[in-house]
């Protein structure tokens, strides 16, 4: 054997074990926040969000190591509005077993796409004690006490009312297809760290309201206030009905 294949077959063994001691370090990080939920039952969405938080960071950084911030809202926000349906999904579908029908209606347009509408979606987006509209409002209360907080329900009716409209433009910038394969691929890249970090559907929806709450927080002074909260709510409501398959599984 020549000093060459030793040399390489020694860097894939340190490769090997690098990796390992990767999956170890994880494997007993998560462990840890498996028994912190006896303490804290939310430090799997506290760290969760802080975490996903970055990585949308990340993935809206160009290659002048810039951030777009308007880009991390768009994320943020299309990321909680679907993670209130597959969180749905999860329960009355996966869990429970029950039919399709029996919590939601499939609405199919005049050009082959669909759009799924349900009562318990929109309880988990606005209307929930802990939904993520009232999670992102409060947080924008305490920063702006000035201001009051804008209704959702115009963009609520405006969504219901154009996703049918071959000239809809949610927000007035994005084509109802590229939203729709945007938040499907952001979903999909991030729906396995998500789960490490909250297993239990009934979670994905906050967690995802907390990385919308940093977003206010991190865009303060770069984005209106007014219109950073009706691009969330537009952005949600559009993404909370949107179909993408299995949800990321």
């Amino acid at each position: 054997m020549s000093e060459e294949m030793i040399n390489e077959n020694s860097d894939m063994e340190n490769n090997s074990s690098e990796e390992k001691s990767r999956e170890e370090i994880e494997k007993e990080f998560f462990a840890k926040i498996a028994e912190g939920r006896k303490n804290d039952p939310l430090i799997g969405v506290k760290l969760g969000s802080d975490d996903i938080f970055k990585s949308l960071m990340k993935i809206a950084r160009d290659d002048k190591n810039v951030v777009n911030v308007h880009d991390v809202t768009l994320y943020a926000a299309g990321l909680a509005g679907y993670a209130c349906q597959a969180s749905c999904m999860e329960k009355y579908i996966v869990r429970e077993k029950l039919q399709f029908n029996d919590k939601f209606h499939l609405i199919m347009t005049a050009r082959g796409e669909k759009y799924i509408f349900a009562d318990c979606i929109n309880e988990k987006l606005f209307t929930d004690k802990h939904s993520v509209w009232n999670l992102v409002s409060g947080v924008y209360k305490k920063m702006y006490p000035s201001l009051k907080v804008p209704s959702p329900a115009p963009f609520i009716k405006k969504v219901a009312e154009s996703v049918g409209d071959p000239n809809y433009m949610v927000c007035r910038e994005q084509t109802p297809e590229a939203l729709t394969e945007m938040i499907a691929l952001v979903w999909k890249n991030i729906y396995v760290k998500m789960k490490k970090y909250c297993p239990n559907s009934e979670e994905w929806p906050t967690l995802y309201a907390m990385v919308l709450q940093k977003c206010l927080v991190a865009t303060k002074g770069m984005i209106d206030p007014k219109i950073a909260m009706n691009l969330i709510a537009e952005i949600a409501v559009f993404s909370s009905k949107i179909y993408i398959g299995d949800f990321g599984q």
